[in-house]
Formats: structure tokens, sequence, C-alpha cells
């Protein structure tokens, strides 16, 4: 029986230079130009340290040191932007052990958890295995940190570029229409706190080939303002929370299914250009991002090469899906 693994997919959103590519007389060529420049930055065993401060039960503080690397990077000779590796995250684990004469001792030990990862940054998906120490949040914002280090690191050569890149990276999901939205909210009831984020889509090519046409689009107060990132939060102390029929709360939820004309609240969703998440006096929750990540099956590979070339079949039926959704 052949063996079989599960792979995730993230999309990557351009952020610092999105209005750049709105305001391109050819969007998409805008778009694959900084394309272009996000891969040459890519170089094998470029890593990010983190340090994470922490309390032990004793109520001292440490700092926890984690780094993400990327290894194995090699570029798909078949085809231009595509790139495959391994991430590696090091940090050091606590192994406790009972010796004969009652004693229990505690030792660091350095610790890997591996991934493999195929990053199709034409089409800014990438898709990857995961580790039970080594999951989406982290792999997110792994990436994340690690390229927009990259950025920043780049632009000391490069004087002509005024501000580095910078991305976001989100898992794919399934889609949540506003009505649906909308009615987990209401079923949340007395909402204490409710989230709402926004941040401008570098959705598919047709999205950006049409984005002019059409009126009223939310995205168009964004630009206006060069908001790269919008959040706000509501917060009801009044006994009877918040209040989602009120035309103010109302008004800043249905943001979410205006931001263009030619992008749903369900596309919005899936690729995280938007993010709602709602408590109620209970503590109970509602959060876009527990829709659930989309996922394939694929057969065990025997190198990274065969891995890229199944992940990238499944990219363009992940892709295919998803416009014949769009159009249904």
């Amino acid at each position: 029986m052949k063996s079989m693994t599960t792979i995730y997919f993230s999309k990557m959103n351009l952020s610092s230079h999105i209005y750049d590519v709105y305001d391109a007389p050819n969007k998409e060529e805008k778009l694959n130009d900084i394309l272009k420049d996000i891969y040459i930055h890519l170089k094998d065993g470029v890593f990010y340290e983190d340090h994470i401060m922490g309390t032990d039960k004793h109520g001292e503080m440490h700092t926890k040191e984690i780094t993400y690397k990327l290894v194995q990077l090699e570029s798909m000779l078949e085809e231009e932007l595509t790139t495959v590796g391994r991430m590696v995250k090091t940090s050091t684990l606590i192994t406790t052990k009972y010796e004969e004469n009652g004693t229990i001792t505690k030792n660091p030990v350095s610790n890997d958890e591996i991934i493999d990862f195929y990053f199709d940054i034409g089409k800014e998906i990438i898709a990857y295995n995961r580790s039970s120490r080594f999951g989406h949040k982290d792999i997110n914002d792994a990436f994340e940190k690690i390229f927009n280090k990259l950025f920043e690191d780049a632009i000391i050569n490069n004087p002509e570029q005024e501000v580095p890149y910078y991305v976001y990276f989100e898992n794919i999901r399934e889609g949540i229409s506003i009505e649906n939205i909308k009615n987990e909210l209401y079923e949340l009831g007395k909402i204490q706190e409710l989230t709402l984020e926004i941040i401008p889509p570098n959705a598919n090519r047709g999205f950006l080939n049409n984005m002019d046409d059409g009126a009223d689009n939310y995205i168009d107060d964004l630009k206006s303002a060069k908001i790269t990132h919008r959040k706000l939060v509501l917060t009801s102390r009044d006994a009877a929370g918040l209040q989602l029929d009120d035309v103010v709360v109302q008004n800043e939820i249905d943001k979410i299914d205006r931001i263009h004309s030619k992008l749903s609240s369900e596309e919005a969703v899936e690729n995280g250009y938007v993010f709602v998440q709602a408590y109620n006096q209970n503590g109970e929750s509602f959060s876009t991002r527990k829709s659930k990540v989309r996922t394939a099956i694929i057969e065990e590979p025997n190198s990274l090469i065969e891995f890229a070339r199944r992940c990238k079949e499944k990219i363009r039926r992940l892709i295919m899906k998803n416009q014949n959704e769009e159009g249904s």
C-alpha cells in the first residue's frame, strides 16, 4: 500500500507595493515584475531568528530562541518563478529523565522540525506539509518573517527602492459568504468584541485587469488613504452586547462584501483578504480562521523534485476549482 501525505496551501499577499500595481496601466505586468524581483531575493540558507519571552512555573522570565531556515532550495528548470525546498525550525526542547536513585533530571536538547514546500511565486501560492510541532500559524509566520527580513536587508543595497517589499502569508480556506458570517455573529449573541480586518487584495489576474470597472468599491477608499491593512475593533461592555442590527455596525460588516464588485466575500475570506473574529460575554467565539484549510492528498514523494511536480498539479486543480466556484 502506497504511503500518502497531506499538503496544505497558503496565499502570499503583497502589501507594501499593492497600490503601485493598482495604478499601473498594465497591472498584471507590474505585479509580475514585482514577483520576479521577489523570486530573485530567495537564496538557499536564508534564516530568521525569533526570540520569544516567556514565564516558567516559578514566575521567572526566559527567552526562547527559535531559528527558521530555508534549505535545499531548487528552482524548477521547466518553468519560471517556482522553487522547492525545505524549512527547518530549530528550537530547544527540555527532556525529562527519571534516574535509578529517584532523582529527575532535565536537559536541554536541540530539536529540528522539517517541512517540505513548493512555492509558485507567479501564482503567489505555497504548498507544504507539516508536523505536530510545526503547524499552520508557525509556518505562515516563518515565511512572512524570512521574506520580509530579506526585503529589508536588500533595500540597503538598492537606493532606487524607497520602501522594502512587505508580504503577508495566510492559509487558503473554504470561503464564507457575508450572509453566513452575519448568521454566525447573530447565533453567537451578546457580542462583547468584534474584530474586522481588511487588506487590499492582489487577487487573480482577471480581477486585476477589471478592477477599474464598477463604482462604490471600498477598495477606492483604502487606496485614497494608502491603507494597506485596516483593523477595526468594536467593543461593548453593555449588558445587551454589541447591537448587530444598528446601522453603524452593519455598515462596518458590509464593507467585507464591498471591497470590490468583482470580489465576493467568499473569495476574500478564502485568500486572507478579510478576517472576522468575535467573542460573546460567555467567552464563546467565532472566527473566519476556523474555516477549513484547503488540503490535497498526494503520494509520499521520493525526492523534492517529485514533491514539487505533485504540488504543481494540485495547485493547478485548486485554482481551477476556485474559478469554477466563483463562476457558478
